[in-house]
């Protein structure tokens, strides 16, 4: 995983790391290393377990929770997200 370095940064925005645990493609241990990654940079990083799906069923079973977040989220920010981008 040292040789994979995704994860040596800091995001400015919350990020969330979605893994499942038959992932073969990424495999789960990835995400708390890229999590520890993130936090030794100073950012801030939650993994959520989908539990015993590849990594379709990760996709398939993270892309509704990332909607929701983002939906969540959007609702925090006054005046909405396109408005918090546009005052940057």
């Amino acid at each position: 995983m040292r040789a994979n370095e995704t994860c040596g940064w800091a995001p400015a925005a919350p990020t969330r790391i979605y893994a499942g645990r038959l992932d073969r493609d990424v495999v789960f241990e990835h995400a708390p290393f890229c999590q520890a990654q993130i936090l030794a940079h100073g950012g801030s990083a939650e993994v959520v377990d989908l539990g015993d799906v590849d990594h379709l069923g990760t996709a398939f079973l993270a892309l509704p929770q990332i909607r929701d977040w983002f939906r969540l989220m959007a609702d925090e920010v006054p005046g909405g997200v396109r408005q918090a981008m546009v005052g940057r």
